[in-house]
Protein backbone atom coordinates (compact mmCIF):
# COMPACT_ATOMS: atom_id res chain seq x y z
CA UNK A 1 0.00 0.00 0.00
CA UNK A 2 2.80 1.93 0.54
CA UNK A 3 4.61 1.22 -3.05
CA UNK A 4 1.47 2.90 -4.96
CA UNK A 5 1.44 6.53 -2.47
CA UNK A 6 4.92 6.72 -2.95
CA UNK A 7 5.29 6.59 -6.67
CA UNK A 8 2.61 8.68 -6.76
CA UNK A 9 3.92 11.26 -4.19
CA UNK A 10 6.85 11.14 -6.95
CA UNK A 11 4.79 11.88 -10.05
CA UNK A 12 3.63 14.69 -8.30
CA UNK A 13 6.78 16.28 -7.75
CA UNK A 14 8.24 16.05 -10.45
CA UNK A 15 5.08 16.94 -12.43
CA UNK A 16 4.76 20.19 -10.01
CA UNK A 17 8.81 20.80 -10.67
CA UNK A 18 8.48 20.97 -14.69
CA UNK A 19 5.21 22.73 -14.43
CA UNK A 20 7.28 25.53 -12.60
CA UNK A 21 10.00 26.04 -14.51
CA UNK A 22 9.37 28.32 -17.16
CA UNK A 23 11.75 30.37 -19.31
CA UNK A 24 12.35 34.08 -19.03
CA UNK A 25 11.04 35.76 -22.37
CA UNK A 26 13.77 36.52 -25.04
CA UNK A 27 13.97 39.68 -27.01
CA UNK A 28 16.36 40.76 -29.75
CA UNK A 29 16.56 43.33 -32.41
CA UNK A 30 16.65 44.19 -35.77
CA UNK A 31 17.59 47.16 -36.74
CA UNK A 32 16.31 48.28 -40.66
CA UNK A 33 17.40 51.68 -40.60
CA UNK A 34 20.47 53.79 -41.53
CA UNK A 35 22.31 54.27 -38.36
CA UNK A 36 22.40 52.41 -34.89
CA UNK A 37 20.34 52.57 -32.63
CA UNK A 38 19.73 52.69 -29.06
CA UNK A 39 16.37 50.33 -27.77
CA UNK A 40 15.22 51.02 -24.23
CA UNK A 41 12.42 48.51 -22.72
CA UNK A 42 11.10 50.24 -19.73
CA UNK A 43 8.95 47.86 -17.36
CA UNK A 44 6.07 48.99 -15.02
CA UNK A 45 7.96 47.90 -12.30
CA UNK A 46 11.70 46.61 -11.93
CA UNK A 47 14.54 47.35 -14.15
CA UNK A 48 15.06 49.02 -17.76
CA UNK A 49 17.21 46.74 -20.25
CA UNK A 50 19.00 48.78 -22.68
CA UNK A 51 20.50 47.60 -25.83
CA UNK A 52 23.08 50.44 -27.16
CA UNK A 53 25.05 50.23 -30.61
CA UNK A 54 22.70 47.86 -32.59
CA UNK A 55 24.40 48.84 -36.06
CA UNK A 56 22.42 49.45 -39.50
CA UNK A 57 21.39 46.19 -41.07
CA UNK A 58 22.10 43.53 -37.90
CA UNK A 59 20.23 42.08 -35.08
CA UNK A 60 21.86 41.57 -31.85
CA UNK A 61 21.62 38.46 -29.71
CA UNK A 62 18.98 37.28 -27.52
CA UNK A 63 18.36 38.88 -24.29
CA UNK A 64 16.04 37.39 -21.38
CA UNK A 65 13.69 39.82 -19.73
CA UNK A 66 11.18 39.35 -17.33
CA UNK A 67 7.91 38.54 -18.41
CA UNK A 68 5.79 41.88 -18.27
CA UNK A 69 4.53 44.75 -20.14
CA UNK A 70 7.49 47.42 -21.19
CA UNK A 71 7.48 50.53 -23.42
CA UNK A 72 9.38 49.93 -25.68
CA UNK A 73 11.60 53.26 -26.74
CA UNK A 74 13.70 53.58 -29.71
CA UNK A 75 16.32 56.31 -30.70
CA UNK A 76 18.91 56.93 -33.32
CA UNK A 77 20.80 59.46 -35.06
CA UNK A 78 18.66 59.04 -38.30
CA UNK A 79 14.92 59.58 -36.84
CA UNK A 80 13.66 63.02 -36.86
CA UNK A 81 12.20 62.34 -33.02
CA UNK A 82 12.61 58.70 -30.67
CA UNK A 83 9.43 56.25 -31.16
CA UNK A 84 7.66 53.71 -27.97
CA UNK A 85 5.41 51.31 -28.25
CA UNK A 86 3.86 49.25 -25.62
CA UNK A 87 4.34 45.71 -25.59
CA UNK A 88 3.97 42.58 -23.33
CA UNK A 89 6.11 39.95 -22.98
CA UNK A 90 5.25 36.59 -22.12
CA UNK A 91 7.25 33.54 -20.51
CA UNK A 92 8.35 30.66 -22.74
CA UNK A 93 8.74 32.90 -26.03
CA UNK A 94 11.30 34.81 -28.38
CA UNK A 95 10.28 38.00 -29.95
CA UNK A 96 12.38 40.06 -32.73
CA UNK A 97 11.87 43.77 -32.42
CA UNK A 98 11.87 44.97 -35.92
CA UNK A 99 13.06 48.44 -36.15
CA UNK A 100 12.51 50.02 -39.67
CA UNK A 101 12.13 53.14 -40.90
CA UNK A 102 9.68 55.62 -43.51
CA UNK A 103 10.69 57.55 -46.01
CA UNK A 104 10.40 60.85 -43.93
CA UNK A 105 13.27 59.51 -41.15
CA UNK A 106 10.17 58.07 -38.68
CA UNK A 107 10.56 54.65 -37.50
CA UNK A 108 7.87 52.03 -36.96
CA UNK A 109 8.30 49.42 -34.04
CA UNK A 110 6.93 46.17 -35.04
CA UNK A 111 7.26 42.97 -32.23
CA UNK A 112 7.13 39.21 -34.08
CA UNK A 113 7.30 36.33 -32.38
CA UNK A 114 10.38 34.28 -33.36
CA UNK A 115 10.78 30.43 -33.93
Amino acid sequence: MKRPLWILLSVMLVAAFVWGCKNQPQVRVTNQIHSSLNLTLSPTTGSTVTLNGIDSSTTSNYVEIPPGTYVVHVAAQALKNPVALDFTFVNDKKYTILVTVLGDSTATINVQEST
